[in-house]
């Protein structure tokens, strides 16, 4: 089974001018999150040592990284919603080529009412294309593309975005479940994709 998402879409997707390939905007910060900006540290990782990078102006973590200085919109760049129905639309197709099942998976963001000053931090830092309030509601452009190719024959629609009924303990942070959160989705996903009686 192949399931598709595409909250990681809103990266390249919020950057202008938009790259059909995903490579503006999206190999940088990559880089910064999987902390390859920073120089290794010749000894044990240390307080002391990172106190001292501090110190000197250095970043300690990957996200103290120079901010990319794009400017936010409040809207996904022309041609991005097109090149991510696109993309996946070929991703079917490879997969049932290979006789793979596949599924849809619909996101949601959620900035939490009590940490909305850090969720919307937090989504400025990995979507700097975007203007952050505007994060949910252009992930729910993608979630309608997905529910289009949804309707396609062989290609089974899972609407968590819709069908669940997410609260802000759900999630860690705006973008990644919590404990609860993943064990709800998890349950609502294994309900969705049982196969029917008679199948393969």
């Amino acid at each position: 089974m192949v399931l598709f998402e595409g909250d990681n879409d809103l990266q390249p997707g919020g950057c202008e001018p938009f790259d059909r390939q995903y490579e503006h905007c999206h190999a940088d910060l990559v880089r910064r999150a999987l902390g390859f900006e920073l120089p290794p540290l010749r000894r044990s990782r240390s307080v002391l040592v990172e106190r001292l990078r501090a110190a000197l102006g250095r970043p300690v973590n990957p996200w103290a990284a120079a901010d990319p200085g794009l400017a936010r919109h409040p809207r996904l760049a022309p041609g991005a919603l097109a090149a991510f129905a696109s993309n996946v639309r070929s991703q079917i197709g490879i997969a049932r080529a290979n006789g793979a099942r596949v599924a849809l998976v619909t996101q949601a963001i959620r900035i939490r009412r009590v940490q909305r000053v850090g969720d919307l931090a937090y989504l400025g830092q990995w979507l700097p294309g975007l203007l952050p309030a505007a994060a949910p509601g252009e992930l729910e452009r993608l979630n309608g593309a997905l529910r289009l190719l949804g309707r396609e024959d062989g290609v089974q629609l899972v609407d968590a975005a819709a069908r669940i009924r997410w609260q802000d303990d759900d999630f860690a942070d705006p973008l990644h479940f919590s404990a609860r959160g993943s064990e709800r989705f998890s349950d609502f996903l294994a309900a969705e994709l049982q196969l029917p009686a008679g199948a393969p």
